[in-house]
């Protein structure tokens, strides 16, 4: 068998985390499971991450990166806030369409977070998509003249996604959720526009 660098053996690990803890949630994802789906024993697993604990921290910081590089993502391919708007919402709604498990993960992980008591954690991973999203916005040419600040924009369509997403992994309709995508972008761009942004 060829040798696998410990970087990538430990993405492939956190990559699976997130895929079982999607599936089945943070008590059910023991590291047994998670090391039999991986293909790395015991021994491999607590080697590479010490504890548990250790691995849920990173599969939380791995999916933080996910939901930073398609915010990056959108704003590359945006020309002004309505688009950015529009790029956000839509490839984050096609990866939920094409990997539910990463976003059941999300918000699993947030949730985790809350309950052992580590608001803070999960108060900054939201803080910094706000952040995320405001900054994209910001960078699309956001007009001094708008009648709404970037700040208060950037949240309400993390929200707005947040609640798309969250009954997606209810419903699991993709027909349903193109629905929603497409009705949400009307939203923002009526919103965005009236209130003084580019198309």
């Amino acid at each position: 068998m060829a040798h696998i660098p410990a970087a990538e053996r430990r993405r492939q690990i956190i990559e699976v985390a997130a895929r079982v803890i999607g599936r089945e949630g943070v008590a059910k994802a023991t590291t047994r499971k998670i090391g039999a789906e991986a293909g790395a024993n015991i021994g491999t697993l607590h080697y590479t991450f010490g504890s548990k604990e250790d691995l849920l921290e990173a599969t939380f910081a791995y999916c933080w990166d996910v939901a930073s590089e398609i915010v990056d993502e959108s704003i590359e391919a945006a020309v002004g806030p309505a688009d950015a708007a529009r790029e956000l919402l839509t490839r984050y709604v096609e990866l939920a369409i094409a990997d539910p498990d990463i976003i059941a993960a999300q918000f699993q992980l947030l949730n985790w977070a809350l309950a052992e008591g580590r608001r803070d954690q999960a108060l900054n991973l939201t803080q910094q998509l706000d952040v995320l999203v405001q900054e994209a916005l910001q960078r699309a040419e956001w007009s001094d003249e708008l009648t709404v600040t970037h700040e208060r924009a950037g949240r309400i369509i993390v929200s707005m996604l947040d609640g798309i997403l969250i009954r997606f992994g209810v419903t699991r309709s993709e027909e349903a959720i193109r629905e929603d995508l497409a009705t949400a972008i009307q939203f923002v761009e009526a919103a965005l526009i009236g209130a003084g942004a580019t198309p």
